[in-house]
């Protein structure tokens, strides 16, 4: 597919991880309260780009991104919570 090809973007002033899709920008919003904790707050894609995998592969690149920065995470966004749940291998990411 090609939403899963397109490079995303990490935007450090915003707070969020980000793709060009049809019908303009998805993203991954996220709070850094403190300097190894993250709060993904908000997953959003485009109606026209919904349901192809896009807003899967921008979480998992955030997932991926917290762990390979030994960041833990706070999922406050239900997809994100859903998406951990069914991934056991970012679960030991999550914030006690």
């Amino acid at each position: 597919m090609k939403y899963l090809k397109s490079t995303i973007m990490h935007d450090l002033q915003h707070q969020m991880f980000s793709k060009r899709v049809k019908g303009g920008m998805a993203y991954v919003k996220y709070n850094k309260p403190e300097e190894d904790l993250i709060e993904i707050r908000h997953t959003f894609v485009p109606k026209e780009a919904r349901h192809k995998g896009v807003a899967s592969n921008l979480v998992n690149y955030t997932l991926d991104f917290a762990q390979s920065e030994g960041i833990e995470v706070i999922p406050t966004c239900p997809f994100v919570k859903d998406y951990i749940d069914h991934h056991d291998e970012y679960k030991k990411l999550v914030h006690d």
